[in-house]
């Protein structure tokens, strides 16, 4: 990522996966979300069976 981006132009978003423990019936749940550089704020999230 530049370090010298455009706020008022450029809109990155990171992203980031985590996993939780499940049940005994499943294995783990991974979450998976995208946050905006601009707003701060979460643009969207997933959970899953799998990490695809």
């Amino acid at each position: 990522m530049k370090r010298n981006y455009n706020s008022e132009l450029d809109n990155m978003v990171a992203t980031d996966v985590s996993y939780i423990p499940a049940t005994s019936t499943y294995n783990d749940v991974y979450l998976s979300v995208a946050i905006s550089h601009k707003t701060k704020k979460i643009e969207s999230w997933k959970i899953s069976e799998n990490m695809m």
